[in-house]
């Protein structure tokens, strides 16, 4: 009896440690995932209070950035349906319009509803400095981002139900890297402002209709801290 048993708590021994093992590594990666966003945000906050780079009007009220937590849920697969490029003009902060192209959707589920945002390719490159608002009053200097295939890089400016409950009433942006020519990693945990949040000299696109959730994406920058004079 005991040696007909003996393969089986064997086998079992085997799945038990191979469980652990994959438990262990799934831990691992997913405190290397929110090590990497926080480290991010950090970074971020750097670059806001050098004065040499900081696009804040007034640094000495500016009491900071604010976040949600980092959940690994809000970074979603998403299928890329690209299109014949379309130019759009978008709505502006200074209620004029700037045009983008529109390059592609992206179609996922999020909180169990079906979503979709459309994507654009900018005149500047919102991959190299944090947010999309290298044009201001001042300069008109541009940097084309890329936009075909895997490892091009696409604005998506979006609005969902957090918007004036948390995060800011004028929506927020992602910078989306195509995993492939069909498939990318939208990541609401780096969602970021705009710069005209922080300073209204620079110039923001708003969110197309198109482009507002029917669902609370409650990941990634929130509204910022402003230092009340006498506190």
């Amino acid at each position: 009896m005991l040696r007909t048993l003996l393969p089986v708590v064997f086998l079992l021994l085997v799945c038990l440690n191979l469980w652990v093992l994959l438990e262990m590594r799934h831990a691992e990666t997913k405190r290397s995932y929110v090590t990497g966003i926080e480290e991010w945000r950090v970074s971020k906050l750097r670059h806001l209070l050098d004065p040499k780079t900081s696009p804040l009007r007034e640094l000495e009220i500016f009491g900071g950035l604010r976040y949600y937590p980092v959940r690994p849920g809000y970074r979603i697969l998403a299928r890329f349906r690209p299109r014949p490029d379309t130019g759009i003009a978008l709505r502006t902060n200074r209620k004029s319009k700037i045009r983008l192209t529109w390059v592609g959707q992206f179609e996922f589920m999020a909180s169990g509803k079906p979503c979709s945002l459309r994507a654009f390719v900018t005149p500047w490159d919102s991959a190299v400095s944090p947010n999309p608002d290298s044009i201001t009053s001042k300069t008109n200097k541009t940097k084309q981002l890329t936009r075909s295939g895997a490892g091009a890089i696409l604005l998506v400016p979006f609005r969902d139900s957090t918007n004036g409950r948390g995060t800011s009433r004028f929506g927020r942006y992602l910078d989306v890297t195509l995993a492939t020519d069909t498939s990318a990693w939208l990541d609401f945990n780096m969602a970021y402002n705009a710069y005209s949040l922080y300073n209204p000299w620079y110039i923001s696109p708003r969110a197309p209709k198109a482009n507002f959730l029917p669902v609370w994406i409650e990941a990634g920058e929130r509204t910022y801290k402003v230092v009340k004079e006498g506190k």
